[in-house]
């Protein structure tokens, strides 16, 4: 018995209907820097910082990302490359900020890690401490060892998803002595699901007179 073609298209209709939707990423943009690496040779002591916006839906939270050493050349092109440079046997602590809670933030990392043979394996890791993340996918020169804070490789690129609320994020970076005075970088892309709309003074002032006006009624 064939099935009436109406029938057909009401199914999938209902199928389509009933389909979660699949967020859509929005990359942060980073417009400065402070205190960038300046070409390859190690420069201690810089504690960069980088700043810029994402805006999903019209809603914008102000970001920025401070501690360790940046390259110079991060925000060039799309904006939307941060890069952080590598240093053997030295750790670095970087601290990512919002101004509004973001959820569904991603890591795109590329070049984890430096990998030239016969003469040079720079392992690098990355510690998130106890923010958890889920991997999105893992590949590279070398292959990348992920658990569920941390990521270490030697060329290694990995995406990584933090779920959320997020409002600040910390991390370690670390790497072993292949060159003490020469720094590599990784790059990094991130991304947001969205950010969460949080009223103006102005207009928390005129959520909250209701409650007032209530209270002040009933102590008379």
């Amino acid at each position: 018995m064939k099935t009436p073609l109406i029938t057909l298209l009401a199914i999938g209709a209902f199928a389509l209907a009933a389909a979660p939707a699949v967020a859509q990423q929005t990359n942060v943009e980073f417009t400065s820097l402070l205190n960038a690496q300046s070409g390859v040779i190690y420069s201690p002591g810089l504690n960069s910082s980088a700043f810029g916006t994402v805006t999903v839906d019209s809603i914008t939270s102000d970001v920025s990302l401070t501690g360790g050493f940046l390259y110079n050349d991060s925000v060039l092109g799309t904006n939307h490359e941060i890069r952080f440079a590598e240093q053997g046997l030295a750790t670095e602590f970087y601290t990512l900020t919002f101004s509004t809670a973001v959820t569904g933030l991603e890591f795109d990392i590329y070049s984890l890690g430096y990998y030239a043979p016969p003469l040079v394996e720079q392992v690098a890791t990355w510690d998130f401490g106890p923010n958890t993340f889920t991997m999105l996918s893992n590949d590279g020169i070398l292959p990348t060892t992920v658990t569920a804070s941390t990521i270490t490789s030697a060329e290694g690129n990995v995406r990584i998803r933090f779920d959320g609320p997020i409002t600040s994020l910390s991390w370690t970076q670390t790497a072993d002595d292949a060159l003490l005075d020469f720094a590599y970088f990784t790059g990094v892309t991130m991304s947001v699901d969205s950010v969460s709309a949080v009223p103006e003074p102005s207009g928390m002032l005129l959520l909250s007179l209701p409650v007032f006006l209530g209270l002040l009624r009933r102590s008379r």
